[in-house]
């Protein structure tokens, strides 16, 4: 899933090994202004990306603080893309 907003823009991958877990990617000044500096590592020095793991549970507070502090001004520069973020479901009762 990629957001892109006034904070930053940001990759959120999952885990292969562990569902529950949770790679969080962006530049150093986007991760560090929403983690500790301890918790960023370097993901790829030739593109600058760095990241962060956490649990579905810490995402959804994150997207929650991300979220509240939107200005309404701001919602033109704020974009989620996924395509299976809002995937159509089908009743054939």
């Amino acid at each position: 899933m990629k957001i892109s907003s006034t904070f930053g823009d940001f990759k959120i991958i999952q885990s292969i090994s562990k569902s529950d877990e949770l790679l969080m990617m962006s530049d150093w000044e986007s991760l560090v202004r929403i983690f500790d500096s301890k918790r960023v590592f370097m993901v790829s020095k030739k593109d600058r990306v760095f990241g962060a793991y956490l649990g579905r549970q810490e995402c959804s507070e994150i997207f929650c603080k991300l979220l509240k502090n939107i200005e309404l001004l701001d919602l033109d520069s704020v974009s989620i893309e996924n395509t299976t973020l809002f995937e159509r479901v089908v009743y054939n009762g």
